[in-house]
């Protein structure tokens, strides 16, 4: 404590200094715990994994609350698998304070990608601040769609593609595993699939983000219209082909550079929390069947809607185009096995799709209506 220079005086006196954010640097868990394939038992596969998320995680800092399980606070993660294209469950993980947990797998996949990334969904039970913790990792913006944050999700890569698994440049007929991981792990970490972070930038095809644009001097081009997630082939920075084109072609190999930094910068990592007050954060209600995560979507882009099979437990899940899970929670309730029947629309008008299921042929009667924005 600080004290006057007055060799008279006899009171301190007080200063109060700004601190800084509590910012920390983000890490990555991957689980392959979900890999039925042995694509990555060997070790150096594993490190390729671990160079690029050393890669896209080494300027991003943030503060991530730990999902930590306890008494009537549970949680089941769900990830969508696009080597079985089925939705997989975990129970209860624990996922660490500022680390993000992202499942694992290889297998073919049948549209011949090399990669493909879906972000996390949930369900959940438990008190409101358990379910906001799971929902935005403590991120103010993460409902305003200024600030992302995720528990994590899950990367499928192509057993039949002949991969580089070193950290040189690969050859001629082989494709840069790093290259090709970087690309996903941007995906994971909020880069398009839907993300209104990264959304509310995509505009007229290009894509407006402040710090992407001051980077590359303008708006940067993207592939597609509506719902686009790449930047535009022919992007290039620092000599190189972005990392998030939408193609690669062997013996390429691509490094993290300023572009991709800032387009994480722009969809929020690195804010911290938000010094604004947030707005209220009505959690989904607790139900006996457990709360879902939803990710909000405009009308304009929709989800496909799927509800479960016969033999299954009554449950329906939404994807959007670019196969990101947006929903995925109870069904038309009760123990009935005999599949679900599932449709979409603005039932309420707030701009985002609901979900209406109900049970299939010897069930019920028996309806649900599923708000979008609250679930």
């Amino acid at each position: 404590m600080p004290h006057s220079t007055d060799p008279t005086a006899t009171r301190a006196a007080l200063r109060i200094e700004a601190l800084e954010d509590r910012v920390t640097p983000v890490t990555v868990r991957f689980d392959y715990s979900l890999d039925t394939s042995g694509m990555f038992a060997a070790a150096d596969h594993r490190a390729a994994l671990d160079r690029a998320a050393a890669a896209v995680t080494a300027r991003m800092t943030d503060s991530l609350q730990a999902i930590t399980p306890d008494g009537g606070n549970t949680w089941t993660a769900r990830v969508f698998n696009a080597v079985t294209n089925m939705v997989q469950e975990v129970g209860s993980p624990a996922v660490g304070q500022d680390e993000v947990v992202i499942y694992i797998v290889g297998g073919r996949l049948g549209s011949g990608a090399l990669g493909i990334a879906s972000g996390g969904a949930y369900s959940a039970s438990g008190d409101s601040a358990w379910l906001n913790t799971i929902r935005h990792r403590g991120q103010t913006g993460e409902d305003a769609g200024t600030d992302y944050a995720t528990w994590g999700g899950m990367i499928a890569f192509n057993t039949a593609v002949n991969w580089d698994w070193t950290a040189g440049k690969p050859s001629s007929t082989q494709y840069d595993f790093d290259s090709v991981a970087l690309h996903e792990l941007m995906h994971v970490f909020g880069f398009g699939l839907e993300n209104p972070s990264f959304t509310r930038y995509a505009s007229s095809g290009t894509f407006t983000g402040p710090e992407t644009a001051a980077v590359y001097g303008k708006a940067v081009p993207m592939q597609g219209g509506a719902g686009a997630d790449h930047f535009a082939a022919g992007v290039r920075y620092a000599g190189q082909d972005a990392v998030m084109a939408p193609a690669i072609a062997p013996g390429v190999r691509k490094q993290m550079t300023e572009l991709e930094y800032a387009g994480l910068r722009d969809v929020g990592w690195g804010k911290g929390p938000q010094s604004a007050s947030p707005p209220p954060v009505a959690p989904p209600p607790v139900a006996a069947v457990g709360t879902s995560a939803v990710t909000p979507l405009p009308a304009s882009v929709t989800p496909f809607v799927v509800g479960s099979g016969t033999g299954a437990a009554p449950g329906v899940t939404a994807f959007t185009q670019g196969g990101t899970t947006v929903y995925s929670g109870g069904g038309s309730g009760g123990g009935f096995t005999g599949g679900q029947r599932v449709a979409s629309a603005d039932l309420t008008g707030d701009g985002t799709l609901d979900y209406s299921v109900g049970a299939g042929p010897g069930g019920g009667p028996r309806v649900q209506v599923i708000d979008g924005s609250t679930g």
